[in-house]
């Protein structure tokens, strides 16, 4: 059996961890977030980025993460485990 949407409850950051991960798998338009109407419009217009590319934009303006490396790291180990 192959998953091809998924939705989402919320956009906090493991909502949009897994998110982009789904999407990775699955394809452009694959994942819905669920949230409720004021949440919506407060984000209606938002760009959201996960870890990894914080990370990628900082190196290339010489900015430290190191609570963004150490959780990206901490994913990623765990992702090797599926």
């Amino acid at each position: 059996m192959r998953i091809n949407t998924a939705a989402i409850v919320g956009m906090g950051a493991l909502g949009l961890l897994y998110g982009e991960h789904i999407q990775k798998t699955a394809g452009v338009g694959s994942v819905s977030f669920l949230m409720d109407s004021e949440r919506l419009e407060r984000y209606r217009n938002a760009e959201f980025r996960i870890n990894g590319t914080v990370i990628e934009i900082a190196k290339k303006h010489g900015i430290p993460v190191p609570v963004n490396e150490k959780f990206y790291r901490i994913v990623r180990k765990r992702e090797d485990l599926y």
